[in-house]
């Protein structure tokens, strides 16, 4: 196990349930060779798509892994897998038997998670479990004078959160967003901090972001690239001054995933 952890708890595995639940009826598992053209991708591009389908022309098994348990921060909270399962990819198509229901998209989404753990388990002989452990976090937490940004109404009751982009570093640092939500910046922050942060704000709602900072003495920064310890304090500071968000460290419980098993697909 890694160092660094107080506590070491088992907490589930794919659940049970999902035993008696619809699979993919189609699938197709492609290589993909390394020297394949580069695919260009919108920003709000996703391989589920309606009726229950799964499509991505290259993708390799860490994001498929990542979509289907909805890992965070999956470069840190995803390990046991082999090198090849990064390095090597394919081409993945699958979809549902006819008459699969025409659901609403977060349903459907969570449909074809569900066929997704299913194909992995079936295709990549896929034994994964979740682990919770206790180690270094970042708290999230609604700073004493109060949250400093509006929310903001979202145009359908039942809306998607809008998408956290971010670019922090050591010069400077940017916060955009539009209809996000705390838990949505939380898991946006995790991706550029060195441990998990945690939503502790107890905000539901919708909100804009849009902030950007820059190092008044750039010549001393640490580096002109990456988040060191003075573009760490930048971000606090602004966090704070901007969004009226408190970060601070702590200790608590982060969720793992840990792969016990895992092969290459047989070709179809």
């Amino acid at each position: 196990m890694a160092s660094g952890f107080a506590a070491l708890l088992l907490t589930s595995r794919t659940p049970a349930a999902e035993v008696n639940e619809p699979g993919f009826e189609v699938v197709s598992i492609r290589p993909v060779p390394p020297n394949a053209p580069v695919i260009l991708r919108s920003a709000d591009f996703t391989p589920i798509l309606p009726g229950g389908r799964f499509s991505d022309a290259r993708t390799n098994l860490f994001s498929l892994i990542t979509i289907a348990y909805d890992v965070n921060n999956p470069s840190r909270h995803l390990l046991g897998l082999p090198k090849w399962a990064r390095e090597k990819a394919f081409a993945v198509s699958a979809q549902p038997a006819d008459g699969f229901p025409n659901l609403p998209p977060e349903e459907n989404e969570r449909a074809v998670k569900a066929m997704l753990r299913r194909m992995l388990a079936k295709h990549f002989q896929l034994k994964i479990h979740k682990e919770s452990r206790v180690g270094p976090i970042y708290r999230l937490e609604v700073a004493g004078r109060g949250l400093k940004i509006p929310e903001v109404k979202p145009a359908h009751p039942s809306v998607k959160p809008g998408r956290v982009n971010m670019a922090v570093g050591d010069q400077s640092g940017r916060i955009i967003g539009r209809q996000v939500t705390m838990e949505g910046l939380a898991t946006a922050l995790s991706l550029f901090l060195d441990a998990p942060v945690r939503d502790e704000t107890g905000v539901k709602g919708y909100y804009d972001l849009d902030a950007s900072w820059k190092n008044p003495d750039p010549v001393d920064a640490v580096s002109s690239g990456g988040l060191g310890a003075e573009g760490l304090a930048m971000l606090i500071s602004n966090l704070r001054s901007q969004f009226g968000l408190r970060l601070t460290r702590a200790k608590g419980p982060a969720d793992y995933w840990v792969v016990q098993h895992v092969a290459l697909p047989i070709q179809n």
